[in-house]
């Protein structure tokens, strides 16, 4: 198993406050456990280095992995040092809260090779950035993309869709569009999940049910990327030329991974390793729970996986080659299944493989389960 992992992924549980919609672990940063997780990080990271390939991406999340503040991220990154020194780093993409993303933080990244610099930006209006709950307006958001740039020219944001009352973000985003050149954006649609305050508020009738809402403000955010030269690679991203993000393009392939911290998982070798999400309890670990994954549950990732890429999919003859020597009965189902989406158009044959269709995005779901032996 030595050396075959190519993603590095390390999660800073650390969050200034929640905002209504996440349902997430995260605590409030406090000098005391901020040291407590970096003493158990340096310790965690030592016992996993032996599995990192000569090449990898890292990717640093969160959380909110800058509300840490300058000192203690500087020891984040002194505690990466070992492998930063000793490998080819593809990729090294570290998330931000703009509001937290400062010059002296940035100064610590100007260093690091082949930044990729991604914002937790949500939304651009001061009241709808309120609707939700984010501890940010405007003027910090400018602010943030600004210090971004100065640093890296491989600049992502989060955007949020869906949000009941919101109009489509899509004029806001040509904006800021002429204003800053940003290389990626991921766009996901609002889910409220039980035990937060916004799922207070749909009980309550102070917010619409997201789940009403349909999906042509995700069309309209693509169809302008489009004419910004962008590509839409995965379901939920869209980015310029050369700039997928190669950390998560390895989940999406199925490659093995590496996580640290409180909650992280990992998958080595069919093996799925889940760290703790409560903090006390990863700071004691190891406490991991490990899963076997079988073949068929192989089978349902690599398709849930592949066809969320939507521009590449895959092909039969990678399908088969994947799976030979599986049950016989159950490729054969899986195929006619397949098979049956495509004359349904749900799927579409593109170049040698199989991807959605602009009709099956929309219905991504439910055709991606209907494949499942």
């Amino acid at each position: 198993m030595a050396n075959s992992v190519e993603a590095l992924y390390i999660h800073v549980p650390f969050c200034l406050r929640k905002c209504d919609y996440c349902s997430f672990y995260s605590i409030s940063p406090d000098e005391e456990l901020i040291a407590l997780f970096l003493t158990r990080l340096q310790e965690e990271l030592a016992e996993n280095i032996d599995l990192l390939s000569e090449e990898l991406t890292i990717f640093i999340g969160g959380g909110n992995p800058t509300c840490i503040g300058e000192k203690a991220f500087g020891r984040l990154l002194e505690i990466l040092e070992p492998v930063i020194a000793t490998k080819k780093i593809r990729e090294f993409t570290v998330e931000s809260n703009p509001e937290t993303l400062s010059e002296a933080i940035g100064n610590g990244l100007k260093c690091l090779p082949e930044l990729r610099l991604s914002l937790g930006v949500q939304r651009f209006k001061n009241e709808e950035l309120k609707l939700i709950g984010r501890n940010s307006n405007t003027a910090v958001l400018f602010n943030a993309f600004e210090t971004a740039f100065k640093l890296t020219p491989n600049v992502g944001m989060d955007l949020i869709l869906g949000i009941p009352g919101c109009t489509s973000i899509r004029q806001e985003l040509q904006k800021k569009f002429g204003e800053f050149p940003f290389s990626h954006v991921s766009a996901y649609f609002l889910s409220i999940e039980e035990k937060t305050p916004l799922y207070q508020k749909l009980k309550n009738a102070e917010i619409g049910d997201p789940t009403e809402i349909g999906p042509e403000e995700l069309f309209e955010v693509r169809d302008f990327l489009e004419t910004e030269n962008f590509r839409h690679y995965e379901i939920s991203n869209f980015c310029k030329l050369a700039h997928e993000c190669k950390h998560n393009l390895n989940y999406w392939f199925g490659k093995d991974y590496v996580g640290l911290g409180p909650s992280a998982v990992s998958t080595i070798k069919m093996r799925r390793i889940s760290n703790p999400s409560n903090f006390s309890d990863w700071l004691s670990g190891p406490g991991q729970s490990v899963e076997i994954i079988d073949k068929n549950a192989e089978i349902c990732e690599f398709l849930m996986l592949r066809l969320r890429l939507v521009h590449y999919g895959f092909s039969f003859e990678e399908f088969e080659n994947r799976f030979r020597g599986h049950s016989e009965s159950t490729l054969t189902l899986v195929e006619k299944s397949i098979k049956n989406q495509l004359q349904k158009g749900f799927l579409e044959p593109f170049e040698d493989r199989i991807r959605l269709s602009k009709q099956g995005i929309v219905y991504a779901n439910e055709v991606i389960s209907s494949l499942f032996p």
